[in-house]
């Protein structure tokens, strides 16, 4: 009962703070990611393998992304993602690799990670209307430019490159 009464304390710890957490996924019994996080968060033994594996082998499209390098500065970007996802851990490795190459400053991605019924944390996610993981939408001067749903259509960066023209 004194673990229960811990671990429920320091759930409401983060909740309150609006941090990200770890949980257990009841569907597969693995760690996933819930709420806020920034990309250091898949440095995690339970997300390191995915992530690096997925960063390491993408190749980057630098022709078309050279057409949107100096747009994307301006850009900010919400990535709503599951770690419990197939389409997430592939996507958002890749997505992470165009940023850096593009040198975007990551201090401008709200990364936020929801359990299987697209549920953040607390609010995070709250009238975005997610329905597929991962979602990247593009926002400019707060306004919502696109999204980059699940799958892109074509690839990341041309995708990309037509949400900023």
């Amino acid at each position: 009962m004194i673990k229960f009464i811990v671990f429920y304390f320091m759930i409401l710890l983060n909740v309150f703070s609006q941090e990200g957490i770890i949980v257990i996924d009841e569907q597969t019994d693995e760690k996933m990611l819930l709420g806020r996080h920034s990309r250091t968060a898949f440095l995690d033994s339970s997300f390191v393998e995915w992530y690096s594996e997925e960063y390491k082998y993408y190749i980057v499209d630098e022709e078309t992304l050279v057409s949107v390098k100096d747009e994307i500065h301006n850009i900010d970007i919400k990535i709503i993602m599951g770690t419990w996802c197939d389409d997430s851990k592939r996507e958002v490795p890749h997505f992470y690799k165009i940023i850096d190459f593009l040198e975007y400053d990551e201090s401008r991605i709200d990364l936020i990670c929801v359990d299987r019924a697209k549920v953040g944390l607390s609010d995070e996610v709250d009238g975005l209307d997610i329905k597929l993981v991962p979602t990247f939408i593009f926002y400019e001067n707060g306004s919502e430019l696109g999204r980059i749903i699940e799958t892109p259509m074509e690839s990341l960066e041309i995708d990309l490159a037509s949400i900023l023209k």
